[in-house]
Formats: structure tokens, sequence, C-alpha cells
């Protein structure tokens, strides 16, 4: 993998003794100009308080001054320092490791579907659309494709999101908040359906398999697969299942690498390992019917998310043998995406399948 610095055994036989610090970088594939440019904003942080609440206040107060914002493509550490932002995972692991310089040890979280203000308004509103009579059954109209709604309007997700936040000794910092408006109190951890507690070490599993993710992308969209996307796709799918044998993410990654491969041999052992997850939640219930096609596991998904728009999707549309039912309930899922922060609605119509089934179901406006 290029710019990755793996640590061999021969290298360290005690590689309990590499900090995390050395880990993030291994994994961030972080360059000497990168790690020098940490170091020098870790130079620039005052000392920190020895109270854990106080200690994170600073340290949000830190972020807000070097002017750190989000952004959701920001991920290794490169990206993060030279564009001054990240998402939650990013921004996450540059806290702990800036904690780490002073000597800090903090935990993180991995909140899966969070049940906040937002995941209300997806309540609120996909019951409108759904049963409330805001689509019309005999003739849904669709969002305009010209546009999307202003950020104000746009508060609403409909989607699945993993949000990993930082604890220190007990005690929550969101990193995304610490990077929002300064009247947002970022020390507080959001409800969700699932929660799964890491070590920083092991949030370095997300961090491959989310490097992962963008060359499988690749290798997705293309109709002959690059040997080098696949040889680098397997490398950061193993470097995150050493760290997180469960990540779901590096599982799910790894089924389709077995899929792009044709070894049904790897596709059925992520399948097995996915089942062994002894968690029932809609992101897992949801992941398993990508992976078997059984629509018990779909079912089960939707039960616990109804608003889940792309399971929502596979249930209402694709498998909806009625094409009057399919047309409104595709209706809805569009105007979803259009009201979501989380989605585009120019990249959601431009897949393939969404397109053809736009074009199926409503002929008079895709022919």
């Amino acid at each position: 993998m290029e710019g990755h610095r793996k640590i061999n055994k021969g290298e360290d036989d005690n590689q309990s003794n590499v900090s995390f610090i050395d880990k993030y970088y291994e994994a961030s594939g972080a360059s000497p100009e990168d790690i020098a440019e940490f170091e020098a904003l870790a130079k620039r942080l005052p000392a920190l308080p020895n109270e854990p609440h106080e200690t994170l206040l600073a340290i949000t107060d830190f972020l807000r001054k070097e002017k750190f914002t989000f952004d959701e493509t920001s991920l290794v550490l490169h990206d993060v320092l030279k564009n001054k932002s990240g998402n939650c995972l990013s921004l996450s692991l540059l806290v702990g490791a800036l904690l780490e310089t002073q000597g800090k040890v903090a935990e993180s979280k991995i909140l899966i579907h969070l049940l906040d203000h937002v995941s209300e308004n997806d309540k609120r509103l996909f019951r409108d659309l759904y049963s409330g009579g805001a689509i019309s059954y005999d003739n849904p109209q669709l969002p305009n494709f010209d546009e999307q709604p202003t950020t104000d309007l746009q508060d609403n997700r409909f989607v699945l999101q993993d949000h990993p936040i930082i604890i220190l000794n007990g005690i929550p910092l969101d990193t995304t908040m610490a990077t929002l408006k300064d009247e947002l109190n970022p020390l507080i951890e959001t409800r969700s359906e699932t929660s799964l507690k890491y070590s920083l070490e092991e949030l370095n599993s997300f961090l491959y398999s989310d490097r992962a993710k963008g060359i499988n992308k690749r290798l997705h969209d293309s109709v002959e697969k690059n040997e080098k996307d696949l040889v680098d796709l397997y490398a950061l799918i193993q470097e995150s299942l050493a760290l997180v044998p469960n990540n779901r993410d590096a599982l799910q990654l790894l089924w389709q690498y077995g899929e792009f491969t044709k070894d049904n041999k790897l596709k059925k052992e992520a399948v097995e390992k996915l089942k062994q997850i002894n968690t029932d939640d809609s992101d897992l219930n949801y992941r398993l019917w990508l992976v078997t096609g059984e629509v018990s596991y779909l079912n089960k998904s939707l039960e616990k998310f109804p608003e889940n728009i792309r399971a929502f999707i596979d249930k209402k549309v694709f498998l909806e043998k009625d094409p009057k039912e399919a047309r409104a309930n595709l209706a809805i899922v569009l105007w979803c995406v259009y009201y979501s922060k989380a989605l585009s609605l120019k990249d959601y119509t431009n897949d393939p399948m969404i397109k053809e089934k736009m074009k199926e179901l409503f002929p008079e406006q895709f022919d």
C-alpha cells in the first residue's frame, strides 16, 4: 500500500510497546512530513488540566481556536491536517493522539444509529410521507431534481450512521460538536440503538476499513478490476480485522472482496463471522440482508428502523410486486433523500439501479 508504514515483528518483537500515536500514523499511511506537522500541532496545544472534564473542554477550545471544522471527506492524518477538518472518526483519532502527547489515555465508543433530534425529525417526516397524506398514492409528485433544500431545511438523515466519540475517564467528547458552534456542548453521548466500546488502538481498525471503502467503491464502479486495487483492498481489510476481528465494515468488505475475486469460500467466511456478532440491531441485520439475500434480515432491520431509506427501497420498491405501490414508495424515498443532510439527491439518482427503477415507474418523466 502506498505510503503505508508497516511495523514488522522483526523490527519490534514487543508490539505492545508501540504507542497508539505510532499505530495511528501507520493506519493513516502518514509521511514524515505529516508526522512533523502533527508534532507541531501538539506543541501548540497548551498544558491540559488534570480534571478530565476540564481537559476535554480545553481540547475543544484548542480545536476551535485552530479553526478545525467538520468535513466528511477528510479521513487520514494528512488530509485532516492539510484541510484543518475531519469527520467523527478522524477527529476522534486526532484528539486521542493529542491527548496521548500529554500522557492522557482516552478510549472510544462507536454509536450506531443515533437516536437524537434528527432521528425524531426522520420519524415525523417519514410518517407524513408514508401514511399522513403528504404523498398522493394515485399521482405521487417527485422533488425538483435541479435543486437541493437549504441547509436550514435539511435536518434529516434517513440512513444508518456509525458515530465514534472519545471517552476520557468516563466523560464523553463528541468531536463533531467540538468543531461546530461555540455554544454547542461537546461533552455529550447521544443515545443510540447500539454502543460499542473500543480502545483508541482498536479505533484504528475503522480507519483501515474506511480507507478500504474508497478502493471498494472504485472497484465496484469499474468493469475491469485493477489488480493493485484488489491487493490494496485485501491488505487494508486484513489490517482492520487484525485489530477488531468483528469489525462489521471490514467483514462486509471481505465479502465484497470475495465477490470481486469469485471466492465463495471467503464470502461464506465473512457471512459466518457477521452472524456471530452478538448484537441484533438494525445495522447488523441490514448488512446480513446485503450479504445473504435473506429477506428475514431485511424485515428485522426495518422493524427496528423503518425510516432507513436504503432498507425501505429494497423492501418497498425493488421487492414490491405491485407497480402502483412501488411507484408511490419510490416517490417517498426520493423526498426523504431530498431532505437528508447525509445524502445527495443528484448522486443518489445517478446510481444505475435507482435510475432504471425511476424510468420503469415514472416513464412519463424519465423515458
